[in-house]
């Protein structure tokens, strides 16, 4: 084999093992208003069972904040983390929306995660453009559900005071793209899911020593996450960020890609 056909070869075995790794790096620990810590994996949001809205390239979709016209309602459009009011779920006989995949429960208010708009600056840094130019390539979305090509829905002036104060409960609706490992150009739009977590479902992820969610991890390893987490995102009172898997130097001993740190509404 000549050694450009090997370099070839090494760059496509790379950007293989860096696809993977990308969707593998995207679980979540969510510093909640009760003062505890959940975890939650991508495997574990991304279950269909939990899935509300999702809008493909194929105009495959449902539809639970999107309206018919592909616009969004403008208080979940652009924060990364924000709330979730009456208005974006009552419907017409002002009763909260019925879960799609769960007849029987309602959606409630709580917080909307966009980790769309999230992203891990250092994942770049260790990549060169030619290895990414190796990874696949998501099929952006042209039909009418483009938000981008819409006008946002604005929250009745009367009913803005919603935006004040914080939930009664942390239930949280996370978006995220349908294809986490593809790349994607900031100015379209493309696939994407939201679930629903009811703030029961964090208190069954709760991140300590004796739960199945850290199973694998030393009481050490888990105490020092946690310690970590409160010191440089509860103190501090940081919002969201994320923490990289790949850097020697990082200090957490149990990895999640992302953090939002929704105690902020609250203080």
């Amino acid at each position: 084999m000549s050694n450009t056909s090997s370099s070839s070869a090494h760059i496509t075995d790379d950007a293989t093992k860096l696809a993977i790794e990308i969707r593998e790096m995207n679980d979540i620990f969510i510093m909640r208003p009760n003062g505890k810590i959940a975890y939650l994996s991508y495997d574990f949001y991304s279950d269909p069972k939990k899935i509300v809205e999702s809008v493909s390239a194929e105009k495959n979709s449902n539809r639970f904040f999107i309206h018919e016209d592909g616009g969004y309602p403008s208080n979940l459009y652009g924060p990364i983390v924000t709330k979730v009011i009456d208005w974006n779920l009552l419907d017409e006989n002002k009763q909260y929306k019925i879960h799609p995949q769960k007849p029987t429960e309602s959606c409630k208010p709580g917080y909307f995660i966009n980790l769309r708009r999230m992203t891990l600056d250092r994942l770049e840094v260790m990549t060169t453009d030619e290895l990414r130019a190796e990874l696949p390539v998501d099929q952006p979305i042209t039909h009418n559900l483009s938000t981008l090509t819409h006008q946002l829905h604005t929250i009745p002036a009367h009913l803005e005071e919603q935006l004040e104060g914080a939930p009664a409960e942390d239930n949280i609706y996370i978006a995220f793209y349908q294809y986490p490992e593809k790349m994607r150009s900031s100015n379209k739009f493309y696939s994407y899911h939201l679930s629903y977590i009811s703030a029961k479902e964090l208190d069954d992820n709760e991140f300590k020593p004796d739960s199945p969610v850290v199973l694998g991890n030393s009481t050490e390893d888990v105490n020092s996450t946690i310690k970590h987490l409160e010191t440089h995102y509860g103190k501090p009172s940081v919002q969201v960020g994320g923490i990289n898997p790949n850097d020697s130097h990082q200090p957490v001993p149990c990895i999640a890609c992302y953090v939002v740190n929704i105690r902020t509404f609250h203080s």
